[in-house]
C-alpha cells in the first residue's frame, strides 16, 4: 500500500486481483503480532500473506511493479524470521523461521531470475540483486555458505549477461559485491576477494561508517593475503585494533608479535570467518625475519648466508626455531616464490639470487605463487 502511494511518473492503470485483500489482511494480522512482539505468530502470518503474493507475482508478465514491494516484504520476511529464531532461541527452542523464509524469498529470486520478458523496463530481473542480499543474509546467518554459489551463479549466467551491473542501485550493489568478496575471502581466492570488497568500499557512503567497519575487517584480511599491508592510521580510523599486531609482525618479521596478535585475537577471527586466513600470514612474517637478516648480513656475507644465522636472529627477538625447522621454513618460502634462491644443505648455506632475492609481493601475487 505504502509503495503504491508513491508518485510515479508512469500512470497505474491496472486492475488488482481481489487475492491482494487476502494479503493486506494477513500483513495487517502479522503487523499485529509484531507490535506484540509474538515473533512466530508474525513470521506465520506473514508467510502465508508471503505465498499468496507469489501466486500474483507468478501471474504477472510483461510487467514488474510488483519487484519494488516485493523487495521490501522480503527483507521484512527475513527480518521477522530472524526476530522469531532468535526469541527460540533464549527460550531454549528451536525454529526453523530462517530456513523456511530462505525457500520464500528464494523462490520470488528463481521466479525475477528467470523472466523472461525483453523489455528491459519491464522485466523482473532489476530484483535479482536486492533478493541475492536477503538470501545471503540469511545462509552466513545459518552458516550455509554452500548454498550461494547457486545464486550467484544464476546471477552471473542469467542476469548480468542482460542487464548491465552498474544499473542496479547503489546500496544493492554494494551490498552484493560485498558477500560476493566475502565468499571468495573463504574459498581463498583473495585476488577476487580484494575486487569484490575494494569496489563494495569504496562506494558505500561515508555516513555509514558501521557499514564502512564491516566491510573494511574483511577488505584489510583480503590485501594482507595478497602482501598489502594497509597503513596503521587507517587500521584506526576504522576501528580495527584486531589487525595492528599482525601488520606489524608482517612489517617487522617479529614471529612472537605475529603468535601473540593471533593468540590475543583468535575468538574475533574465528568469528568472522577469517582465522585461517590470518594464520597464513606467518610465512609473510618469515619472509620479512629472513629479508631484515639478509639486508644487515649482506655487506659481508654477500648472498651467502649461514642457515644458523637466523637461527641466532630468531633467537634474539625470543623464538624458539630449531635448525631443521629454520630450513624447512625457507625451503618452503623459495618453493612458494617469496624469496629466490636455493638451500645448500651439504653447507648449511642459503644462497640467495643475485638479482631480485625478494621479489614484491603484488608480482609474486600476479604470478599465483601463493
Amino acid at each position: 500500500i505504502q509503495y503504491l502511494r508513491q508518485p510515479s511518473s508512469t500512470p497505474f492503470t491496472q486492475s488488482l486481483s481481489p487475492d491482494y485483500a487476502v494479503v493486506v489482511e494477513r500483513l495487517l494480522a502479522a503487523r499485529g503480532a509484531v507490535a506484540a512482539m509474538e515473533w512466530y505468530d508474525a513470521f506465520s502470518l506473514h508467510n502465508l500473506a508471503m505465498q499468496a503474493l507469489f501466486k500474483e507475482y507468478d501471474d504477472l508478465s510483461m510487467d514488474n511493479w510488483l519487484c519494488g514491494p516485493i523487495v521490501k516484504l522480503c527483507t521484512e520476511h527475513r527480518i521477522i524470521a530472524q526476530e522469531a529464531y532468535e526469541q527460540a532461541r533464549r527460550r531454549n527452542q528451536r525454529l526453523e523461521t530462517l530456513s523456511t523464509a530462505e525457500e520464500t524469498i528464494r523462490k520470488f529470486f528463481r521466479k525475477s531470475v528467470q523472466d523472461k520478458t525483453n523489455e528491459m523496463d519491464k522485466t523482473k530481473k532489476h530484483a535479482v540483486l536486492a533478493l541475492s542480499v536477503q538470501l545471503f543474509k540469511i545462509h552466513f546467518k545459518l552458516n550455509t555458505l554452500n548454498l550461494c554459489t547457486d545464486v550467484t551463479r544464476l546471477i552471473e549466467s542469467m542476469v548480468l549477461d542482460v542487464i548491465d551491473f552498474e544499473s542496479f542501485a547503489m546500496a544493492h550493489k554494494v551490498a552484493y559485491s560485498y558477500f560476493v568478496g566475502r565468499l571468495a575471502l573463504y574459498d581463498e581466492n583473495y585476488k577476487s576477494a580484494n575486487k569484490n570488497l575494494t569496489y563494495a568500499f569504496a562506494r558505500c557512503p561515508l555516513s555509514a561508517k558501521k557499514n564502512k567497519h564491516q566491510i573494511a575487517q574483511f577488505l584489510v584480511c583480503a590485501r594482507l593475503n595478497i602482501g598489502v599491508l594497509p597503513r596503521m592510521n587507517m587500521l584506526k580510523k576504522y576501528g580495527l585494533s584486531h589487525f595492528v599486531d599482525i601488520v606489524a609482525a608482517a612489517r617487522s618479521g617479529n614471529i612472537l608479535g605475529f603468535e601473540r596478535g593471533l593468540a590475543e585475537h583468535q575468538r574475533y577471527f574465528i568469528v568472522k570467518g577469517i582465522y585461517l586466513s590470518i594464520e597464513r600470514l606467518q610465512k609473510i612474517v618469515y619472509r620479512s625475519l629472513v629479508r631484515k637478516t639478509f639486508l644487515i648480513l649482506q655487506p659481508t656475507k654477500g648472498t651467502r648466508i649461514p642457515l644458523k644465522a637466523f637461527n641466532q636472529v630468531a633467537e634474539g627477538i625470543g623464538a624458539d626455531i630449531g635448525e631443521d625447522e629454520m630450513e624447512c621454513i625457507l625451503a618452503n618460502l623459495i618453493f612458494e616464490g617469496l624469496m629466490k634462491g636455493y638451500i645448500s644443505h651439504k653447507r648449511k648455506m642459503l644462497v640467495l639470487s643475485n638479482q631480485t632475492a625478494f621479489p614484491s609481493m603484488s608480482s609474486v601475487f600476479r604470478a599465483g605463487a601463493m
